[in-house]
């Protein structure tokens, strides 16, 4: 049964905590020793912590409402070989993330621990974009659905994770070290992936809107037509009216860059949460499932 607002809460906040996995793993493997890995000792342990945390609740969103008659395993069985993969790499992030915290906090500093860390991260990293992939192709693929000829389902879900991932490790870098002039960069370095998953969200949206006008079958009622319009303005105006405004602000000293990070990563995230809403909405009368990242497909 598709779930249209539960399933986007569960991939948007599984996303969020695959990004901050990815950006997690980025940092140790490229800062593996010297002060700087000490000083960021402290943003890597908290990233972890909540990341793991949102892909917990992603799972209880996920799981939340659905009584399949075999239990815990019917709900767990991956009923596609995408999904199957999608479960391995998710399952092995979280492994490698727990891995690399045990790392980070009772391995002491060494040659070692530097060559741990470097592998570790690297995986971890590989691993959390793979579980996206993953996961975007088995939405892509799931019957009925429209999408699996689509070039950009992949790359929007891709752009997403890391945005929304990038935004809440800045976030945690700001709150915890003195980020100086640096934190101008963050704020650009953020804007420009958030623009970029606007533009390819658009892109798809328009490709979307002709393959509906060219498909057999009866037009969506014009008032879910004009929701998920609505919907999708909204989004893009979290997504990139947000950073772009906090941006500008900050450039003039109005508000700390401390702020201004941590309401663009809870901006971008409810925007996708919009965004995907109106994807899941749209597949509504073509898929007869939903899915949920690293989780299952259909709750």
């Amino acid at each position: 049964m598709l779930r249209p607002w539960p399933d986007a809460i569960a991939q948007v906040l599984s996303a969020a905590g695959f990004g901050l996995l990815l950006w997690l793993g980025i940092s140790v493997a490229l800062i593996t020793h010297g002060a700087n890995m000490a000083a960021l000792r402290a943003p890597q342990l908290w990233a972890l912590i909540l990341a793991l945390a949102l892909l917990a609740i992603a799972a209880a969103v996920a799981f939340s409402g659905t009584r399949p008659a075999g239990g815990v395993r019917t709900r767990l069985r991956a009923a596609t070989p995408w999904q199957a993969r999608r479960n391995a790499l998710a399952a092995a992030a979280v492994v490698l993330a727990c891995a690399v915290g045990g790392l980070v906090t009772w391995v002491a500093p060494g040659a070692t621990r530097a060559l741990l860390l470097g592998l570790a991260g690297m995986l971890l990293s590989a691993t959390s974009l793979g579980a996206v992939a993953a996961n975007a192709m088995a939405q892509a693929a799931a019957p009925g659905g429209g999408d699996r000829q689509h070039p950009l389902v992949v790359p929007i879900q891709l752009l997403s994770t890391m945005q929304t991932g990038l935004a809440l490790m800045f976030a945690l870098m700001a709150s915890l070290l003195a980020i100086g002039r640096d934190g101008g960069r963050m704020l650009g370095i953020v804007l420009v992936l958030c623009l970029l998953v606007v533009a390819a969200t658009a892109l798809y949206w328009r490709d979307a809107g002709r393959d509906r006008d060219k498909a057999a079958g009866p037009p969506a009622p014009a008032q879910a037509r004009a929701d998920r319009r609505r919907h999708r303005r909204i989004a893009a105006a979290l997504v990139a009216g947000v950073p772009a405004l906090a941006l500008a602000l900050a450039a003039a000293g109005i508000g700390g860059v401390t702020p201004w990070l941590w309401t663009i990563a809870v901006a971008t995230v409810l925007g996708t949460a919009l965004e995907r809403h109106a994807f899941l909405e749209r597949r509504a009368g073509d898929a007869p499932r939903g899915s949920a990242l690293n989780v299952q497909e259909g709750s």
